[in-house]
């Protein structure tokens, strides 16, 4: 069974692990980052309610992975607390505590915080004293379950269910009713262990809370196990896994395992009722849950006296008494009693045996066991069997035969059956008038929908044949730009070209003469003029489609390399930057010629020894720094020599800056900066 004080939810061991390396990944960053933030609460939170708050919650998170961690923070919740006088948090926190040192078997400090918590309550005040009340009423029955005490858990989970009620939280009243059923189920009044189960998945399906989803499939197939109706037990464990496994909780795994080892059990399948049982073994020590530890032993000398490996069971129903006597777990310690004697058979004198049992099975009726009385009645059955005692044997059998009926008969079957019918009807008929409301919802977002669609729509229209427009007259525009530079390009081929072709032609001609006497130089002339004319075409065509040759730093790269290293003058060049810009072609063409008016003059005039170079990109701008360590020249008289009005020329079509310093035997360097945009 399930206790609701802790958030349920988890599978078979085995899947688990698959889960945890495929599956949990993906979930943990979402747990972690709920850690961190509670973390970052306590570390940085001004306001201590608020800190208390967080200390409790992440306590809650920590107490299904790492105990250790959780008794940490709520140490720390105890001593703000107390120093705070927050009767609220701090009786959140006495139960916590109590529940996991109960858990771990350290019963004197158990009591120790139910005294603390039961204080608390009594003296509780104001509008907190509801709450205050309400958990320890809801932690006293936790406390009296797990020691065995069901009869006298009920009542407190009942006042804790009333008073959430008045309070009108659905979350703790279905979690409570949850507690309410585990104890029906405790006292084999299984009809009525049901009701509060779906009472409590009702209120759990209302407010779309998962765990508490969880919890309740989780019973219900307890339910099912009672009743030995193990397939249907199956379908809600399931159910639970599935929710758990989303969930991510540790310890409801370890009991969907238990569940899933009695299911098999039930189902005479003994060995994967082990594989189950092991792999809760784990878990529960893992998180070191003595309460579970108990039950799962106890559970494991049962498969194995059914294998008939009567030594393995014998272990482990002695491993379970002994920790149920260390806990102050009564019945579960009777219950291992009868196990144990069922075992020996002849073992043990008769007198004796039937005066400690009798003692128990008077126990259990106290209790309002009625399970593990008639577990009682079938163990001293199989114990007078083994000695021969066969008066005996057939009285205690047919007790349990009686009890067993009047606990798992038809009419309870029937019963058990309606029950659920009318949860499944009446949760239809609530999933129907949902589906009919969202109907009618959704027909007048519809509504709504076409009319604002109606209402905005027409301007949007507008607004958005504008924006067209604007694009395309801007697309227009820019395509009329690429047209007026190509018109300037095929200019420049006519006249630059044109002009170099008609005097290579003339030359030619002049140099057909073979009685000149300047004919080798005429010669070498018409060569110079067919390599300047190569390299102005070479210009041209990389200006209209530079992506088809190479970028522009590698063409200036490649002429700056040829022309130094034909001249022996070392250069450096940066232009880096260049590799992710995408300039225009009119861009592309008037930083290059720039860039070669401005090197090809200090190679060939300033008698330069090196060349700087750097290209880069700052503050939106292109900066071109060329710097040459030659003789210089007076900007008096060469200002409009050498290309240099070309040069500002083409800096003004960039709507840049063009700066140009020189003087002799200092050198020259040439600036250039324009806007990118």
């Amino acid at each position: 069974m399930v206790d609701c004080n802790y958030q349920l939810v988890m599978k078979s061991y085995n899947v688990f692990s698959l889960f945890v390396i495929f599956v949990i990944p993906f979930i943990c960053h979402s747990q972690q980052s709920q850690i961190d933030s509670l973390k970052q609460v306590i570390s940085t939170g001004n306001q201590e309610n608020d800190v208390l708050k967080a200390m409790n919650n992440i306590s809650m998170e920590y107490v299904r992975t790492d105990v250790e961690q959780a008794k940490f923070y709520l140490w720390k919740a105890k001593y703000l607390g107390q120093k705070t006088n927050n009767q609220r948090y701090l009786s959140s926190t006495y139960s916590q505590l109590l529940s996991i040192n109960q858990n771990q078997g350290q019963i004197d400090s158990a009591m120790i915080y139910l005294k603390a918590l039961k204080d608390l309550s009594d003296g509780a005040v104001g509008i907190d004293a509801d709450i205050v009340k309400g958990n320890y009423y809801s932690t006293v029955g936790l406390f009296y379950k797990k020691s065995g005490r069901v009869k006298e858990a009920l009542p407190n989970f009942i006042k804790s269910y009333e008073i959430s009620l008045s309070r009108s939280n659905l979350s703790a009243a279905s979690g409570q009713a949850i507690n309410i059923g585990n104890s029906y189920l405790g006292l084999s009044d299984f009809s009525m262990a049901l009701t509060y189960y779906l009472k409590a998945l009702e209120g759990f399906d209302e407010i779309k809370n998962q765990k508490g989803q969880s919890f309740c499939y989780q019973n219900i197939g307890e339910c099912y196990i009672e009743m030995n109706r193990f397939d249907s037990a199956l379908q809600y464990i399931n159910k639970s896994i599935m929710l758990k496994e989303e969930l991510q909780d540790k310890r409801g795994l370890g009991n969907a395992e238990q569940s899933l080892g009695r299911i098999y059990m039930g189902l005479k399948n003994y060995d994967k009722s082990l594989e189950h049982y092991f792999n809760a073994l784990a878990i529960s020590r893992e998180l070191k849950l003595s309460t579970d530890e108990v039950k799962i032993n106890q559970h494991l000398g049962k498969v194995y006296a059914f294998k008939n490996d009567h030594d393995s069971a014998l272990n482990y129903f002695v491993k379970s008494k002994e920790l149920a006597k260390n806990l102050g777990d009564n019945a579960s310690m009777y219950s291992t009693d009868l196990e144990i004697l069922a075992l020996k058979k002849a073992n043990v004198q008769e007198s004796i045996v039937q005066d400690s049992m009798l003692e128990n099975i008077q126990i259990f009726k106290d209790m309002g066991s009625v399970s593990k009385e008639a577990a009682a009645y079938k163990n001293l059955a199989t114990y007078y069997l083994g000695i021969k005692q066969y008066e005996k044997a057939l009285d205690y059998t047919n007790r349990y035969v009686a009890l067993n009926d009047s606990i798992r008969n038809n009419e309870i079957q029937a019963k058990f059956k309606t029950i659920e019918e009318n949860y499944n009807k009446a949760n239809n008929e609530k999933q129907i008038a949902l589906l009919q409301k969202d109907k009618i919802i959704t027909s007048e977002k519809i509504k709504q929908q076409r009319f604002w669609l109606f209402l905005f729509g027409i301007p949007i229209l507008f607004i958005s044949l504008g924006i067209w427009m604007l694009l395309y007259r801007n697309k227009l525009k820019q395509r009329m730009k690429e047209v007026q530079f190509r018109n300037q390009i095929a200019a420049d081929l006519h006249d630059e070209v044109g002009s170099s072709l008609s005097s290579i032609y003339l030359l030619s001609k002049m140099a057909g003469d073979k009685t000149l006497a300047n004919r080798e130089e005429i010669l070498k002339k018409v060569s110079t003029n067919a390599q300047e004319t190569m390299d102005k075409m070479s210009d041209i065509v990389w200006m209209l489609k530079p992506q088809e040759h190479t970028r522009l730093k590698e063409r200036m790269e490649r002429f700056l390399h040829d022309l130094c290293q034909a001249r022996k003058m070392s250069y450096t060049f940066s232009a880096d930057d260049l590799d992710t810009l995408h300039l225009s072609m009119q861009q592309n063409k008037n930083v290059f010629l720039i860039f070669k008016e401005a090197v090809n003059n200090s190679v060939k005039y300033a008698e330069a020894i090196a060349l700087n170079i750097i290209i880069a990109v700052q503050n939106k701008k292109l900066h071109m720094h060329i710097e040459d360590k030659g003789i210089g020249f007076n900007e008096s008289t060469v200002l409009k020599g050498n290309g240099l009005d070309n040069m500002k020329s083409r800096a003004n079509e960039l709507k840049g800056e063009l700066k140009i310093v020189s003087g002799q035997k200092i050198g020259t360097t040439v600036d250039l900066s324009f806007p990118l945009s």
